[in-house]
Order: C-alpha cells, then sequence, then structure tokens
C-alpha cells in the first residue's frame, strides 16, 4: 500500500490522506439494535424562510440498560432560530424505552442544509473485580465500580429552505386588531392603544410597529408575545401598548401586515381601520368663532343717513372700540390657555405619593412639554420600565418645577 501512494503525485496523495482524515472524524450513527440509539427525524425536507417545522430528537435505552447519567446536546444550526418545546415524550418500542423532544426550527435564510448529528454523552456504572494478594479465589477479591461514558451520535439530515417573495419575513396566517380603551379623551391626557396580532406560524418575528401622527405625542410599549403548540401546529399572539397625547382632534391611521400564506402560498395584506379620536379642552376649542366676530361689527355698523363729519367721528370711535376689544379679546385668550396649562392642584402630593415608576410616568406624561426635568425624567423612568434601566429619579427636583408654574 505503501509503495502505491508513493507512485501518485503529490496534490493526490494530500487529497487522499484528507479524505481518508475527514472519515475518520465523522461520527457514526447509532442503529437499532445498540444498547442506546439517538434518532432525529424532520416534519419535511421542503420548507420556506420562516416557516415553523418539527424536528424530533429520540434517545431509545433498552429496558434491561442501566445508565447512570445521560446528557443530549441540544440542535445549534446556522441561519436557523431553534426554539425547544418544553413537553417530552414518553414511549416504548419494542425492547426500547424512548424519551422524544420536540424542537421548532425557523429558517432565517434560503439554501440547502444538512442537520448536523446530535451527540448523546451516557455515563454506566462499571463494576470490575480485583484479586487481593496471591490468591485467585473471588472470596479474596474487591469489587471497584467506575462511571465509564460513552458517546452516541444521531443520523444527519438534509433540508431546502425555500426564499420568500418580496422579501417577507412573516410565514402563516393571521389577524390584526387596533382597540382603544375611548374615542374621546381630554387634551394633554394619555389614550391608551393595544395591537394584537394572533395567527400560527413564525409570529415571534412580528416586528414592533411604529405609528406616526402629527402634533401627537406617542410612547410605545416593548411588545410581548406568547406562544403555544398545539398538536403540529405553532400558534401565539402579539401585544403591543402604545399611549398618545394630543392637544386637537387626530386620526389613529390603518397599521398593516404583510405575509405568506402557507395554505394558499399566496402573499396577503391585512389591515385595520382607521380610529377617529376626539379631543376635548384643548386649543381648538377656546378660539372665537368668526361668524361671532362678523355679528359684533354689523350691529356697531354707522347708519347711512349721518353727515360725513360724523361718519369721520363714528369711524374713529369704532377704530378705538374695536382696539379695545381686541385686546380684550386677546387677554382672554391668554387667560384661558394659561389656565389650561395651570397644573393639578394636587399633583405636588401625587409626586409625592407616587409608588413606583409606572405611577410616576403616567402622572408626568401629560406635563412632557412644560419643562426640560419633566422630559429628561420620563425618559429616564422609560428606560426603567422598558430597558432595565436604573435610573433614580428626583422627585424633590420635579416638585420645584410645578410649584414654580
Amino acid at each position: 500500500m505503501i509503495k502505491i501512494l508513493g507512485k501518485l503525485p503529490k496534490i493526490f496523495l494530500i487529497l487522499f490522506l484528507t479524505i481518508g482524515t475527514f472519515a475518520e472524524n465523522q461520527p457514526t450513527a447509532s442503529e437499532d439494535g445498540a444498547e442506546f440509539v439517538v434518532k432525529t427525524s424532520l416534519e419535511k425536507k421542503v420548507a420556506y424562510v420562516g416557516e415553523p417545522i418539527t424536528l424530533l430528537v429520540s434517545f431509545k435505552a433498552k429496558k434491561n440498560a442501566r445508565a447512570k447519567s445521560i446528557e443530549l446536546d441540544e440542535p445549534t444550526l446556522e441561519n436557523f432560530w431553534v426554539k425547544k418545546v418544553e413537553e417530552v415524550k414518553h414511549s416504548t418500542q419494542k425492547a426500547y424505552m424512548v424519551q422524544t423532544l420536540n424542537y421548532k426550527l425557523f429558517p432565517q435564510k434560503a439554501g440547502e442544509y444538512r442537520i448536523p448529528a446530535i451527540k448523546a454523552l451516557v455515563g454506566k456504572i462499571v463494576t470490575k473485580r480485583q484479586k487481593r494478594g496471591a490468591f485467585l479465589d473471588p472470596f479474596f477479591s474487591t469489587k471497584k465500580e467506575h462511571l465509564e461514558w460513552k458517546e452516541i451520535y444521531s443520523n444527519t439530515l438534509k433540508l431546502t429552505v425555500k426564499p420568500l417573495p418580496n422579501n417577507l419575513e412573516l410565514y402563516g396566517d393571521y389577524q390584526i386588531e387596533v382597540t382603544t380603551e375611548q374615542q374621546k379623551v381630554e387634551a394633554n391626557r394619555p389614550l391608551n392603544l393595544t395591537i394584537s396580532v394572533k395567527g400560527k406560524g413564525n409570529i415571534d418575528d412580528v416586528k414592533k410597529f411604529k405609528l406616526t401622527i402629527d402634533n401627537v405625542i406617542i410612547y410605545a410599549d416593548e411588545p410581548t408575545i406568547s406562544t403555544q403548540q398545539i398538536r403540529h401546529l405553532y400558534k401565539g399572539e402579539f401585544t403591543q401598548k402604545i399611549a398618545l397625547i394630543g392637544e386637537q382632534d387626530f386620526t389613529i391611521p390603518p397599521l398593516h401586515l404583510e405575509y405568506f400564506d402557507g395554505a394558499t402560498k399566496s402573499i396577503k395584506k391585512i389591515s385595520t381601520k382607521p380610529i377617529e379620536i376626539e379631543v376635548t379642552g384643548g386649543e381648538r376649542d377656546i378660539l372665537p368663532k368668526t361668524s361671532t366676530i362678523k355679528s359684533h361689527q354689523s350691529i356697531q355698523t354707522p347708519p347711512k343717513t349721518a353727515t360725513k363729519k360724523e361718519d369721520s367721528h363714528l369711524k374713529y370711535l369704532f377704530l378705538a372700540i374695536g382696539f379695545l376689544l381686541g385686546m380684550a379679546l386677546m387677554y382672554l385668550l391668554n387667560h384661558l390657555k394659561n389656565r389650561d396649562k395651570q397644573p393639578e392642584p394636587n399633583i405636588i402630593k401625587r409626586i409625592k405619593k407616587a409608588k413606583d415608576d409606572q405611577a410616576l410616568f403616567s402622572l408626568l406624561l401629560p406635563h412632557i412639554k412644560e419643562s426640560r426635568v419633566i422630559s429628561d425624567a420620563l425618559k429616564k423612568l422609560e428606560e426603567n420600565l422598558y430597558k432595565k434601566g436604573t435610573h433614580k429619579i428626583d422627585k424633590e427636583e420635579l416638585m420645584e418645577v410645578f410649584e414654580g408654574v
């Protein structure tokens, strides 16, 4: 054999040795009949990006086998999001006791994939008899036990992942709904909005919604996703809460969700309906009506029978009256506007009694535009509530802001 290899060109010799080494390093899949066996299987061999695929990993041990410890590797796959279903199924297959683990694979990228072998480490207690002295009689020997580990490998699998059209990321079947606690709210008071997406598929990949509405302050919470496995279906619900603060009427625009329907193999786009929100007590409600001003002007129009001199005097008189009325009207508007901006009589006491960050956040939110101190405090509170922040809020500084208004 060595003589034959010596006659081969060097490049072929290296290739030959490399292939041989690679083959030796490949784990041998366990097979039925052995004391311990690991088997893997896929629900399907062809899938779309984002389509949930069931991967079953079964560990089989003969009924008379005694394993002290079993360690089974988790599947780790590049370009896949892997989620373990907590339920473990126990069953029997002829001479074997079987434990089956359930995983959901969510492919993130199209391509041809090889699911590598999964390794199990099985620890067995091995007993060895050691003789004492020169006697061979078992009476003069002792037993010594130790843990012996054995590596067992599963089979490998192949999977084809096809891309979704239009660079879509969602696969399955979904419904979307937007609800508000009310459709009429006071100016500068938060209105709570809830976005709900329900369905089956890779619902964990639903992205956070972003709203943009003119002249409306928007605070969006981080979404929460709850999922469950029902037979072979992976279902869940996406929930996101948003607080809206406006000074005048506004419209919540339609929200859209586009996905690839697994049943019809087509693109679907679902949308919500716009929601009209009425805002009371805002600046719009205190502005004077044009018709009222015109009626005052018509009452004060001088009679046509007056002389030119009287017309001249009346002209200056009405100009003076109009100027005074205008000044009075501007004072009234400023008074009303400033009155709306006055803090609540007991807001300082409520700041003192705020038990947690959530209560303080809700209390300060309507006053975000009134002071940099308030807006900075709201940013810190938002990080504490939604980004695991640990900021300390100076309540004394906040109360000074409201005392100086």
